[in-house]
């Protein structure tokens, strides 16, 4: 079943929808662009960059995730 929950923090407003019945989820942007879809396999697919902010891990699992290989930017970048 496709569904749409309007977002708003005040200033600005955004859209979580699924589209369809193939059960994608969509975020999008106020403007109607898609920010960022999730299939049902899990995939994650981002129209832009993707920042982690305050050192954040990037962290790449294995097979089974009992192990990952972690990537963390320095504390100053020059």
């Amino acid at each position: 079943m496709a569904s749409t929950i309007n977002a708003s923090n005040g200033a600005t407003s955004g859209l979580i929808s699924t589209g369809d019945t193939s059960g994608v989820l969509a975020l999008q942007t106020n403007n109607g662009t898609t920010a960022l879809t999730l299939d049902t396999s899990q995939n994650a697919t981002f129209a832009g960059n993707v920042t982690l902010n305050g050192q954040g891990d990037l962290r790449l699992a294995d097979a089974d995730s009992s192990n990952y290989v972690g990537l963390q930017a320095p504390a100053t970048v020059a």
